[in-house]
């Protein structure tokens, strides 16, 4: 039995069923070595990565990644 199973018909989640849970939620993940989080997700994830390495307007380096649930998560640096 999976998680979305054990819910009834007439809940929130169930009305949502053709979308992905992630939809308009970005989760954000704070890297030591942003160049080296996106090296490993290179290698390892490379058809989840949905944007390349980028410096930002507000002077941080980020990429982002899509999840299997469909989170649209984003990988950045500090601000220094």
């Amino acid at each position: 039995m999976t998680s979305d199973q054990v819910l009834s018909s007439d809940h929130y989640f169930n009305s949502r069923a053709n979308l992905r849970k992630g939809t308009g939620v970005e989760p954000v993940i704070f890297a030591d070595d942003i160049y080296e989080s996106y090296a490993q997700m290179k290698e390892y994830y490379s058809d989840e990565i949905e944007s390349e390495l980028k410096m930002q307007l507000w002077e941080m380096i980020d990429f982002h990644v899509i999840d299997p649930d469909g989170y649209y998560i984003r990988i950045t640096t500090r601000r220094v």
